[in-house]
C-alpha cells in the first residue's frame, strides 16, 4: 500500500531535519589550519648567497598543507622583482626541501606561505653577483 500524503511529508520532514544538522555540523566544526613553523635557508660559502648558484631552502609546517615560496625584492615586495619558486605539499610535521637558484641581486625576501590560510614566514637574504657554477658558485 502507497504511503498517504501525511506519511510522506512526515517522512520527508525527517530526512530534510537530519540532513540540516548534519550540516550544520560540519559548517560550525572549525577547520584546523596549518602553520609555517620554520625556514631555513642554507648557507652560502664565503658569506654571500650569489646569482645563478643554488641553495637548499628547508621548511617546516605543522600539519598536512601546502607551501609556496616566492623570491621577493625587499624594497617593493609586491610590484619588485619577483620569482615563483613553486609549491609543495607539507606531510603533517614534516619537512621539505626546495632548490633556490637567486636570478636577481640584492636584498631580497624569500617568503613562504601556507595556502589557503595567512600562515608565512620570511627570510630576508642578500644576494651579489654569482661567479662559477655547482658546489664552487659564490656571490661576489
Amino acid at each position: 500500500m502507497p504511503p498517504t500524503t501525511k506519511q510522506t511529508a512526515i517522512g520527508t520532514s525527517a530526512l530534510v531535519a537530519t540532513i540540516s544538522a548534519a550540516a550544520a555540523t560540519f559548517i560550525a566544526t572549525p577547520t584546523a589550519l596549518a602553520t609555517v613553523d620554520n625556514l631555513s635557508v642554507q648557507a652560502p660559502p664565503l658569506g654571500a648567497y650569489g646569482t645563478g648558484c643554488m641553495y637548499k631552502i628547508t621548511i617546516n609546517a605543522t600539519q598536512k598543507s601546502t607551501v609556496a615560496v616566492d623570491d621577493r625584492d625587499a624594497a617593493n615586495p609586491y610590484s619588485g622583482p619577483s620569482t615563483y619558486l613553486g609549491a609543495s605539499p607539507v606531510p603533517y610535521n614534516q619537512t621539505v626541501v626546495m632548490n633556490w637558484t637567486p636570478k636577481f641581486a640584492g636584498v631580497r625576501i624569500l617568503h613562504v606561505s601556507e595556502v589557503n590560510s595567512n600562515s608565512h614566514k620570511d627570510v630576508t637574504v642578500t644576494v651579489k653577483k654569482g661567479f662559477g657554477t655547482g658546489s664552487l658558485c659564490m656571490g661576489l
